[in-house]
C-alpha cells in the first residue's frame, strides 16, 4: 500500500566480513507494532550502511551480524524509524514501532498508480484508517466529512469537490474503487473493508480520468491478504436515531389549532351543505358550517368544539405504529491470510434498518473476497468479486409516522372505547352508504385495518467481478491487464389488495351503472399492482504498460494505457389492474378510452379521468474509448515534473470531427524548497495547470424522440415528443484548473499542513439557448456557458502533547469556493422569473436567491413593497426585475472543521466540529399567507407563528405581523410581496458538534487469556449542539429555506451508535 522503498531478502547481500579488524557481535531481536503485534518485513540495518541489513520474518524476528560500536536502526512503512546503539555482546532487542501519523500520508492512489507525494504535484487528500478511527458511521462519505479540505458532504446530499462545475451534467463525483471506475451504490461498499481514500481535486490529480473528471475523483482502495497466518476479525454497531424533535417543529396544539380554523372560517370559504354534499369535511369545519345553518347553538358549538380541543393522537399512533428511535445494526467479519504464492482477504458484512415505522425494516447482505496470486516472480493474477444484496418485504398499508406531525391532531385512530376510528377522506358517509346501497364497494376507510391491505417488497442485488494481471517484463517495466465487470439489479413491488382502501375508491370514481342496470368497471376488481425493474449493466477493459525506474539522482515514472467501457441502463415500470398476487391473473384496462373524461360515473363529480400511473420502458447505452498517458520525473528527490493526456471518444459526443479527439491534459510541478531547516522540516511548493471534462447526458448528438404513455388531450391519440433535436457539435465541457500549493511540515513534524490556491474556469457548459422559431425549437441544449470556481483550502495537523500514556493531536481544516456564472442566458426576465424560485443568472453563483424590498403592510394588511426608485407598490405584477435585491446564494461557500483526539492509557475522546456558511435562506416565516380556501387547506397542525396574521386595523404596525387572509379578496397578487420579501432573508452560517467519540482498548495481557489480540469498545454521539445564525434556532440541514413556502423540517436528535471491534 505504502511507496516506500524496503530492502528484501534478496536484495541485501550476505554480510561480509570487511572489517576483520573489528570486533563483530549477531544482533538478535524482535519488531513489533503498537499493539504488540510482530511487523513481517520491517527493515534492520547499519546506520550509514544501508546495504548492511536485514528485513523480518514472519514472526517480525530478525538476525544481523554487526560491529560492536554501530548503529541500528528499524524502520517499516508507516511507522517511525528506531535507533539502537550496539554496546553489548550477543544484544538481544525487542523494538517497538510507534505509527507516524505523517508517514501514512505518504502513498496517493489515483487508481491508475500509486504514487508517493514526492512525486504528487497535484491537489490530494489521503484518509486511511488511522484517520478514520472513531468514526461509526455506516456509510464512508459521511465518514469523510470535515476530512478533507474542499470536499463539501452535507447530510443526505451529493458531495461537492470543489464547487460544481456543470449546470446539466453529472454533478457527483466520480468513484473509483479498486482501480476502476464504479457504477454500484456507495452504501454497497463497506467502510470496515476500506485501507486507503484519495480525494484527486485538481486537474493534475483528476485529468488522467479524461470526459468524467471536472467534478474530482473518489479513489476508495479496500484490503488486500497478506502474508502470514490468518487473520480474523470483527466489527459491529448499533446506531439510536430517537424521533424529531417535536418542540423544534413549533407545532399547534390541537386546542390552538381548533381556534384558528374557528378565525378562518369567519373568511371567504366554500358553500357546503352536509345534508346534501356527497364529499367529506374536517369535522371542525362541519361543526362551524352546522352552527351557521343554525343547527347548532352557540353552546353546543363550543361544547362539541371542547371535545376536539381535548384530544391529541400523537401517543396513539405512536404506540400503534412508531417506534421510539429508529436503529441500524451492522457486522462486519473478515478473515485475511496467505503463504507466498497465495494472499486472501474476505469479509462478510450484514446491516439491518428498522426505520420508525414499526412494520418495516431493510436488510443488506454483502461481502468482498479478493485473491492475489503470485505464480512467478514475473506473473501476479488477482481475482475479485464485491456482492450486496439489499431486501425488504413489509405491509405499508397505512404508515402512522407520516401522521404524527401532520394533519388534524385531534382526528383519533382509536375511540373512546378502544375500537379503532374511522376516518373521512373524500366521500362522506352518506354517499358511502349510497354506494353501499347499489352493491359497489365499501369505502369505509378505518386507518388501523389498512396496514395489511398494501404490501412493499424490495430485492437490490449488486455485483462486481474484477481481474487482473500485471506481468513484469524487468525491474521497473510491467504490464496490467484489468477487466471489471458491474452488474446491479433492482427490483421494487407495490401490491395493494382487492380490500384496500386506494383500490376500492379507485373502482367505484370509475365505475358506470347503466341505464339497464348493468354496471360498467372500467377499472376492474381486483387488486393493483406496480412492479419496477432498473438494471445496469457495465464493463470495464484495461491494458497499461507501467515504466518506473531511478538512475542515481533522477527517477523515471511513466504509464501508457488504453481503456474500452460500457454502460448500459435499463427500466421497466409495470401497472396491472384486477391483479390476484396468488394467481398472477390481471385485467386490462382501456387506457385511450380512458384518457378522456367518462361522464356518469359513481365519483363525487360523476366523472372520472384515468390520470395513470403509465407503464414505462427506458433504455440508454454509454459507450467509451480512451487512450491515456502519464509521466513524472524527479530530480534528487526535490524537484518533479509531471505531465498527463487523455483522449476520449463516445457515443454521448457529436459526430462534428473538428470536436472529436481533442485531449484532455495536466501539467505540474512539485519542488522541495527546504528540509531540516531550523525549526523547518520540509516545506515544499506545488503548481499544475490542467483542463478536465465533464459529460452531461441530457443530451445527444442525434435526435431523441420520447413516445408519451398517455393520449394527447386534443385528438386521445397517442403521440411522441422530440425532446432532442439533432446535434452534431456536441461535446464534453472543459474545466481549466490551476492549483497553487504549500506543504509544510515545522517543528520536527509536530505541526504540518498544506495551503492551496486554485482557480476552476469552465467553458463548453451545456445550457438553454434562444433559436430561431422557425427551426422547430425555441431553445437547444447546446455548449455555450462558462462559469468558474475559485478558491483556497488549508488544512492543518498539530501533535500537541505527547507522553508515554497521554496524547492529544489536533487537525484543522478551511475551504472558501467562489462560485460565478460569467456566460448564460435565461428565458424568464419578469421579476416573478427571479424570486420564485433559486436562480443560475450570469454574473451570480449558482442556486441564487432573488427579494423583493419590503414595505411593510398597509392599513388593510395587505403587503407592499418598494420599487428601485422608492415607489410602493401593491401587486409584483408592478415589479420589474431591475426592483428586486439580489439577496445571495443558498450553497455555503464557506466550510470549515476542527478535530481533537485525546488518548489516555486505553481510553480515546475524538470530536469534531463542522462549520458551513455564508449562504442565506428563506425564513419559514415566507410561508405565513393564508392564500388558499380555508376548509379545504387548513384542517392540519401548523407553525403556530402562522397564527400571528393581521386581522384588525392596527395590527400593521407589528413588524412581524403576517398578512391577512388573501383567499378570496381583489389582493391575491399582493401576497409574493410578503412570501419573497427580503425582510425574510436569513444567514444560513451554522456550526455542529458533528460527533464525539468515546472509545476504550482493552489491555492486551487482559485478552490474551481469552485468545483476543485485541478487543475495542466504543460510544460515538452524533449532532450533540449546534449553533445557527438565523436567529430562529432553525436547523439549516434540515430547514427547507429555498421556496417561497420553507419548512422547519425535522431537526433529529442527537444519535447515539455503540460500536465493538476485535482481532483474534
Amino acid at each position: 500500500m505504502f511507496a516506500l522503498s524496503v530492502p528484501t531478502q534478496a536484495e541485501v547481500p550476505s554480510v561480509k566480513d570487511t572489517e576483520a579488524t573489528q570486533q563483530q557481535i549477531t544482533v538478535k531481536g524482535t519488531v513489533k507494532d503498537e499493539n504488540g503485534e510482530p511487523i513481517p518485513g520491517a527493515s534492520v540495518y547499519v546506520k550509514g550502511l544501508t546495504k548492511k541489513g536485514t528485513v523480518t520474518d514472519l514472526d517480525g524476528c530478525f538476525t544481523l551480524p554487526v560491529n560492536k560500536g554501530q548503529t541500528l536502526v528499524v524502520s517499516f512503512i508507516g511507522y517511525l524509524s528506531v535507533e539502537k546503539v550496539i554496546r553489548n555482546t550477543n544484544s538481544s532487542f525487542d523494538i517497538s514501532l510507534v505509527p507516524d501519523n505523517q508517514l501514512l500520508d505518504e502513498v496517493v492512489v489515483t487508481g491508475y498508480q500509486t504514487i508517493s507525494k514526492e512525486r504528487a504535484t497535484g491537489s490530494f487528500a489521503v484518509l486511511t484508517p488511522q484517520k478514520l478511527e472513531g468514526k461509526l458511521q455506516t456509510n464512508i462519505l459521511d465518514r469523510m466529512e470535515g476530512m478533507v479540505a474542499g470536499l463539501k458532504q452535507l447530510p443526505g446530499k451529493t458531495p461537492e469537490i470543489r464547487g460544481i462545475s456543470t449546470l446539466k451534467g453529472t454533478k457527483t463525483p466520480l468513484y473509483v474503487v479498486d482501480g476502476m471506475p464504479y457504477e454500484g451504490d456507495i452504501n454497497a461498499i463497506n467502510p470496515s473493508d476500506i485501507v486507503n481514500v484519495t480525494v484527486l481535486k485538481d486537474a493534475s490529480a483528476a485529468s488522467i480520468y479524461g470526459a468524467r473528471s471536472a467534478n474530482g475523483v473518489i479513489v476508495i482502495t479496500t484490503r488486500s491478504g497478506q502474508k502470514g497466518r490468518t487473520q480474523v476479525s470483527y466489527n459491529g454497531s448499533v446506531k439510536f436515531t430517537p424521533l424529531p424533535d417535536k418542540g423544534y417543529l413549533n407545532l399547534t396544539s390541537s386546542s390552538e389549532l381548533v381556534d384558528l380554523q374557528q378565525i378562518l372560517f369567519q373568511y371567504p370559504h366554500s358553500n357546503y351543505n352536509p345534508e346534501t354534499a356527497n364529499t367529506a369535511m374536517n369535522e371542525v369545519y362541519e361543526l362551524l358550517y352546522n352552527h351557521d345553518a343554525g343547527k347548532l347553538t352557540d353552546a353546543e358549538l363550543e361544547s362539541q368544539l371542547n371535545v376536539y380541543r381535548n384530544r391529541n393522537r400523537y401517543s396513539q399512533l405512536k404506540d400503534a405504529f412508531v417506534r421510539d428511535a429508529s436503529v441500524v445494526h451492522q457486522h462486519n467479519l473478515s478473515f485475511s491470510g496467505g503463504s507466498d504464492i497465495y494472499k486472501y482477504s474476505l469479509s462478510a458484512n450484514y446491516q439491518q434498518n428498522f426505520p420508525y415505522e414499526k412494520e418495516q425494516s431493510t436488510q443488506r447482505l454483502g461481502f468482498n473476497l479478493k485473491n492475489q496470486f503470485d505464480f512467478f516472480k514475473w506473473l501476479r493474477v488477482n481475482v475479485g468479486i464485491i456482492n450486496s444484496n439489499v431486501s425488504a418485504d413489509y405491509d405499508n398499508g397505512f404508515t402512522g409516522y407520516s401522521y404524527l406531525y401532520s394533519g388534524p391532531s385531534y382526528r383519533m385512530i382509536y375511540n373512546a372505547d378502544g375500537t379503532p376510528t374511522q376516518w373521512y377522506n373524500n366521500k362522506n358517509q352518506k354517499e358511502i352508504d349510497r354506494l353501499n346501497g347499489l352493491g359497489l364497494q365499501d369505502e369505509t376507510y378505518i386507518p388501523v385495518n389498512e396496514l395489511d391491505k398494501a404490501y412493499y417488497e424490495q430485492d437490490d442485488k449488486y455485483q462486481n467481478l474484477n481481474f487482473g494481471m500485471k506481468i513484469t517484463f524487468m525491474k521497473g517495466l510491467n504490464l496490467d491487464v484489468m477487466y471489471q465487470t458491474e452488474t446491479t439489479s433492482k427490483y421494487k413491488k407495490q401490491y395493494y389488495t382487492q380490500d384496500s382502501y386506494t383500490v376500492k375508491t379507485e373502482v367505484n370514481n370509475a365505475t358506470v351503472i347503466n341505464k339497464n342496470g348493468t354496471v360498467t368497471n372500467h377499472i376492474p376488481l381486483g387488486g393493483k399492482l406496480q412492479e419496477t425493474w432498473a438494471k445496469n449493466n457495465s464493463y470495464t477493459f484495461r491494458i497499461q504498460l507501467n515504466f518506473n525506474q531511478e538512475f542515481g539522482m533522477h527517477g523515471v515514472q511513466a504509464l501508457i494505457g488504453a481503456e474500452r467501457r460500457k454502460v448500459v441502463t435499463q427500466g421497466t415500470v409495470l401497472n396491472k389492474w384486477g391483479y390476484d398476487d396468488v394467481t398472477l391473473a390481471f385485467k386490462s384496462i382501456n387506457e385511450l378510452n380512458l384518457g378522456s373524461a367518462v361522464n356518469g360515473t359513481q365519483s363525487t363529480s360523476g366523472r372520472y379521468y384515468y390520470n395513470g400511473p403509465y407503464d414505462k420502458f427506458t433504455y440508454t447505452d454509454n459507450r467509451y474509448v480512451s487512450f491515456y498517458g502519464n509521466a513524472s520525473y524527479t530530480f534528487n528527490h526535490k524537484l518533479t515534473a509531471t505531465g498527463s493526456i487523455r483522449i476520449d471518444q463516445s457515443n454521448l459526443f457529436g459526430t462534428d470531427p473538428k470536436y472529436q479527439y481533442r485531449p484532455l491534459w495536466s501539467a505540474g510541478l512539485h519542488y522541495i524548497a527546504l528540509e531540516n531547516w531550523n525549526w523547518v522540516d520540509r516545506l515544499a511548493v506545488r503548481a499544475t495547470y490542467g483542463i478536465n471534462g465533464n459529460v452531461a447526458k441530457d443530451s445527444g448528438p442525434y435526435m431523441i424522440a420520447q413516445t408519451q404513455s398517455r393520449p394527447n388531450s386534443f385528438t386521445n391519440e397517442y403521440y411522441s415528443v422530440i425532446t432532442t433535436p439533432p446535434n452534431p457539435t456536441l461535446r464534453w465541457e472543459k474545466t481549466n484548473v490551476f492549483n497553487l500549493g504549500v506543504d509544510f511540515n515545522l517543528l520536527k513534524n509536530r505541526l504540518n499542513g498544506t495551503i492551496e490556491f486554485y482557480s476552476k474556469s469552465t467553458v463548453d457548459l451545456l445550457g438553454q439557448r434562444k433559436t430561431d422559431p422557425t427551426s422547430g425549437w425555441p431553445s437547444l441544449l447546446l455548449n455555450y456557458g462558462e462559469m468558474y470556481n475559485r478558491g483556497v483550502e488549508v488544512s492543518l495537523q498539530s501533535t500537541n502533547i505527547t507522553t508515554r500514556d497521554f496524547s492529544w493531536t489536533s487537525a484543522f481544516t478551511f475551504s472558501y469556493n467562489k462560485n460565478k456564472l460569467t456566460r448564460i442566458e435565461n428565458d424568464g426576465t419578469s421579476a416573478i422569473d427571479y424570486f420564485y424560485s433559486i436562480q443560475n443568472r450570469e454574473g451570480k453563483p449558482m442556486s441564487s436567491l432573488y427579494s423583493i424590498r419590503y414595505a411593510g403592510l398597509d392599513s388593510e394588511g395587505y403587503p407592499q413593497a418598494y420599487k428601485a426608485d422608492g415607489t410602493i407598490v401593491k401587486s409584483y405584477n408592478d415589479l420589474e426585475a431591475e426592483d428586486l435585491v439580489y439577496s445571495g446564494t443558498t450553497n455555503p461557500p464557506y466550510s470549515a472543521s476542527l478535530s481533537n483526539r485525546l488518548t489516555y492509557k486505553g481510553f480515546d475522546l475524538d470530536f469534531m466540529f463542522v462549520y458551513y456558511g455564508g449562504h442565506v435562506l428563506r425564513d419559514v416565516a415566507a410561508g405565513y399567507v393564508f392564500n388558499r380556501m380555508p376548509t379545504l387547506n387548513y384542517a392540519g397542525v401548523m407553525d403556530k407563528d402562522r397564527m400571528h396574521f393581521w386581522q384588525k386595523p392596527g395590527d400593521e404596525n407589528d413588524p412581524s405581523m403576517a398578512p391577512a387572509f388573501i383567499y378570496g379578496t381583489s389582493h391575491t397578487n399582493s401576497e409574493y410581496l410578503w412570501s419573497a420579501a427580503d425582510k425574510h432573508i436569513r444567514k444560513g452560517d451554522y456550526i455542529k458538534l458533528r460527533d464525539l467519540t468515546i472509545g476504550y482498548t482493552f489491555p492486551k495481557e487482559w485478552m490474551s487469556k481469552m485468545y483476543v489480540q485485541n478487543l475495542r469498545l466504543s460510544l460515538q454521539i452524533q449532532n450533540l449542539w449546534y449553533w445557527a445564525d438565523n436567529g430562529r434556532d432553525l436547523d439549516p440541514e434540515v430547514w427547507s429555506g429555498t421556496t417561497l413556502s420553507p419548512s422547519r423540517g425535522y431537526h433529529i436528535p442527537p444519535t447515539y451508535t455503540i460500536g465493538v471491534s476485535a482481532n483474534f
